[in-house]
């Protein structure tokens, strides 16, 4: 009875020596953690010299760097604009910014030791803008325009139809300076409309029930 007990253990030892020892039973790897990211977004993406807009955004792990840098590129190369501290906790930061010159402005963020950055992302920035908005139709106050411009119109309600013209234009160029306009939600945008600088009045023809935006950005 005993030698088969000391058998029986003898056995139970062996087969656990062969299944510590196969490979089908040896621990698996631990797989190497996510890479480290940066998400980066600017809003608004479009303004007027010196008005403000912010660069947001999450550092995953957040506690991969305690502070972003903005970065901008020029000429094909970054050169660091502004910094800002990053939530431990959360990763998340906020960069303000105002931009004192007109143009695309291509941007990035970066951790403080360079090895991490983010996508890049764009603003425009625009001379000035001019907005009308209204419900119907509407002719609005003589008001002056000069200049290179992009306009943008839109409207929030799904099947509005409008169109606006500015009225004022001699009538060989007339034809050039009809806006089309965006239905819901979905802008329509009307680009390098050269103005010759004058005053003129801005013209807007729809149904009663149909609200309206229209901007005018000037380079």
């Amino acid at each position: 009875m005993k030698r088969t007990k000391v058998l029986g253990a003898l056995l139970a030892a062996m087969a656990a020596l062969v299944s510590v020892g196969s490979p089908g039973a040896s621990a698996r790897p631990r797989s190497a953690p996510p890479a480290p990211t940066i998400s980066a977004a600017a809003s608004p993406t479009l303004l007027v010299v010196n008005q403000s807009s912010t660069v947001s955004g999450k550092v995953t792990p957040a506690t991969t760097t305690r502070t972003v840098i903005l970065q901008r590129k020029i000429g094909g190369v970054w050169s660091d604009r502004s910094s800002a501290s990053v939530n431990t906790s959360t990763g998340a930061y906020k960069i303000p910014m105002k931009p004192t010159g007109v143009g695309m402005y291509t941007l990035r963020v970066r951790s403080a030791g360079g090895t991490v950055v983010s996508r890049t992302i764009y603003i425009r920035v625009w001379r000035s803008k001019q907005v009308f908005s209204k419900t119907g139709s509407y002719s609005s106050p003589r008001t002056l325009f000069s200049g290179m411009y992009n306009t943008v119109s839109s409207s929030p309600k799904s099947g509005c139809r409008y169109m606006a013209t500015l009225v004022g234009i001699p009538g060989d160029l007339a034809s050039n300076f009809i806006i089309p306009g965006g239905s819901g939600g979905v802008p329509a945008t009307k680009y390098d409309m050269n103005i010759p600088r004058a005053n003129y009045t801005v013209k807007v023809e729809t149904t009663a029930s149909c609200p309206w935006t229209i901007i005018f950005w000037r380079y």
